[in-house]
């Protein structure tokens, strides 16, 4: 049971993948920068919903082939309900799954997924990972996940990089990510089990404008964010926080950033 137990730990899963949960569900507030980590934490579950689904999908079906150094998945029909759009999905979707672990020579494990539309239709490699302990890598191609689940839309490459902030194991995760289309990069982080980093448009500055804005944002309870503005050719650091209401307890920054007068935001 041990040994099966490290060969499905390896695969795709919401406690490595998932948004905060309490970022997605805190109270849809007046605090922009809140908002803003809202929305963020939304359009990455749309980007990470189907790769979490496979490995659930994959470690309740029973290997087709198992040996010491590998397990393998003939394809099987999965079906899942898609909540997010980021795939240009909605609603029911089939497809069939099959997959590849294999233990290497150091300990550590690389795994493969491929999809079809249909069981006649040839598997088309969709992700590639590693893993070793807490310390992984995986690459999904979205754009042909989206294709064999029957949408048009493109929405790239998205590369994760599981890593270890703290070797003592307090720390519960940190994932660095990347979303590659074409020539455009957008990075994301997830930290913890209630921060993430991410790019986005803010409207906090005095003008009123929504720039382009890097983010940190932690939420559990109440919040607070921290990052940079960068208005035209100028960068403006700011830190904000927020009550459990999602009402802006406290804003303050380089000058240019539009302050709200309150407590000190809590580290």
């Amino acid at each position: 049971m041990l040994e099966e137990a490290a060969f499905l730990a390896v695969l795709p899963s919401a406690e490595r993948l998932s948004p905060p949960e309490g970022l997605r569900t805190a109270p849809q507030g007046p605090d922009p920068v809140l908002a803003a980590g809202q929305a963020a934490a939304q359009r990455w579950f749309g980007l990470v919903e189907v790769p979490i689904a496979l490995g659930e999908a994959l470690r309740a079906q029973v290997p087709d082939e198992r040996t010491a150094v590998a397990r393998r998945w003939a394809p099987f029909e999965v079906a899942q309900q898609i909540d997010g759009d980021a795939l240009g999905l909605s609603g029911s979707t089939t497809s069939w799954a099959s997959a590849e672990i294999l233990q290497l020579d150091d300990g550590s494990f690389e795994w493969t997924i491929a999809l079809a539309p249909t069981e006649a239709d040839e598997p088309r490699a969709v992700a590639h990972g590693t893993q070793q302990g807490r310390l992984g890598e995986q690459v999904w191609d979205l754009t042909s996940v989206a294709e064999v689940l029957g949408s048009d839309s493109a929405p790239g490459q998205l590369s994760l990089d599981s890593t270890d902030p703290d070797p003592e194991g307090t720390a519960a995760r940190q994932v660095d990510a990347d979303l590659r289309r074409g020539p455009i990069s957008e990075p994301w982080q997830l930290l913890e089990l209630t921060g993430m980093t991410f790019v986005a448009d803010l409207a906090i500055t005095d003008d009123g404008l929504a720039w382009p804005a890097a983010a940190t944002v932690f939420h559990e309870g109440a919040g607070i964010g921290a990052g940079i503005v960068q208005q035209g050719t100028v960068e403006l650091s700011f830190t904000a926080c927020w009550d459990g209401a999602g009402q802006t307890s406290s804003r303050t920054g380089d000058p240019g950033i539009a302050t709200v007068e309150g407590p000190p935001c809590a580290p």
